[in-house]
């Protein structure tokens, strides 16, 4: 199951850098290539204040209910607060909670899953989730060193791990041009290590692709 809401698609100011617009693209690129059929998506609710005082002091949450955030608060999010603002973002985190729910009861936390990451040590979250093994990259690493540490590494795991699916998360923003990351990639060297995963992938293995 999928959690998708029309509210996702916030609409933000025009020099804004997020690209809002993916998540209309992805839900529509789907079910273009019938990766999935709408059935397979549901709408998600409002999240309960129980769940978000969890993680959230009450101190801020009553902040962000009176939109009464300082501006350096504000600016910290990443986006101008209003209500519907808030309203998007408690729809997400019930998106969330309802997609890890089903995971539980219909199979997660396989310990077979080996997850692998290469990114940004300093890009954003800056509180990142642990992979079965990650390594962090420093500012402005371009195609060589890149490439360099990708080849010694990808090919030991594939031989380790002898995986039967990959699912493979090409994120775009290791590019020079692309705002929101700190690596120096060319389109060219995003080829190369697209063509080092493809060829690991066609020798007898499975691969299903999300570009991220």
């Amino acid at each position: 199951m999928i959690a998708f809401h029309p509210i996702y698609i916030h609409p933000l100011p025009e020099d804004h850098r997020f690209p809002m617009i993916k998540y209309e693209l992805l839900y529509e690129q789907l079910l273009r290539e019938n990766v999935v059929e709408k059935s397979d998506f549901f709408k998600p609710g409002i999240i309960d204040e129980e769940y978000i005082l969890i993680s959230h002091s009450e101190a801020y949450w009553q902040k962000l209910k009176s939109l009464s955030l300082t501006r350096l608060e504000e600016r910290r999010t990443g986006f101008p607060l209003s209500e519907a603002l808030l309203l998007r973002e408690r729809t997400i985190a019930q998106g969330t909670l309802d997609s890890a729910l089903w995971a539980l009861e219909n199979g997660y936390g396989d310990e077979r899953v080996f997850t692998f990451s290469m990114h940004g040590l300093n890009n954003f979250p800056f509180k990142k989730e642990k992979s079965s093994l990650d390594i962090g990259l420093e500012d402005g690493i371009g195609d060589a060193e890149y490439l360099k540490i990708l080849d010694r590494t990808l090919p030991k795991l594939f031989e380790t791990v002898n995986p039967q699916f990959v699912f493979y998360l090409s994120g775009v923003d290791v590019l020079s041009t692309d705002k929101m990351g700190k690596l120096k990639l060319t389109l060219d060297g995003c080829r190369r290590r697209d063509e080092l995963v493809y060829s690991l992938c066609k020798q007898g293995i499975v691969i299903r692709l999300r570009w991220g």
